[in-house]
């Protein structure tokens, strides 16, 4: 009845080694659940600069000048006055540096696409339903603005009214209001 005994005595040194050891496990646990929960951060933070620096490069680039596409109909109407035979070239190159001024316009959209997307996968799940009401309403827009483009008369003198009456007061209030709860949510998140 002793052999127990023998078995489960532990001498004070047996007991240091083994309180270290299950001291060693616990601290390495500990560790790395800590090193994947800054990893996270980090990589929050990485993906939410480049979000609002994109987002504020995408809002600049998709502005129209519209003084310069009224400096570019206004030579087109000048050119065709001073040479009434080359009408048909002189309309093909202003619809060229129309299409170009489209083009550079829905540039913005698109890297506000890329940047929508990756910001779904870093994102919480708070902060998700947020962002997809964001992409859908912006989608909506840029649709819309799309559809306009190629249907606006640029010689028509109301047609800086007509893009600018595109996004209804509402819709602007909420995609204001999206914005700034992102923004917000993105603060908590990293800790700020």
């Amino acid at each position: 009845m002793q052999w127990w005994k023998e078995i489960i005595e532990f001498k004070p040194i047996d007991l240091a080694l083994l309180i270290s050891g299950i001291g060693v496990v616990i601290w390495f646990f500990v560790n790395r659940y800590y090193q994947k929960k800054d990893n996270l951060k980090t990589i929050r933070l990485d993906t939410y600069k480049n979000f609002l620096n994109k987002m504020d490069e995408a809002h600049y680039s998709s502005r129209l000048n519209f003084g310069e596409i009224m400096k570019v109909s206004a030579e087109t109407t000048a050119a065709i006055l001073r040479d009434p035979e080359n009408s048909n070239e002189t309309l093909i190159e202003m619809g060229n540096k129309l299409s170009y001024f489209t083009n550079e316009s829905m540039r913005g959209w698109l890297i506000y696409s890329n940047e929508i997307n990756q910001l779904t996968l870093v994102c919480s799940k708070q902060m998700l339903s947020l962002v997809e009401e964001y992409r859908d309403l912006n989608k909506r827009i840029s649709d819309s603005y799309t559809s306009m483009l190629s249907t606006i008369n640029m010689f028509d003198p109301t047609a800086q009214e007509q893009l600018q009456s595109l996004i209804s007061k509402t819709d602007q209030e909420r995609l204001i209001f999206l914005y700034d709860e992102i923004k917000r949510l993105m603060r908590k998140e990293i800790g700020m």
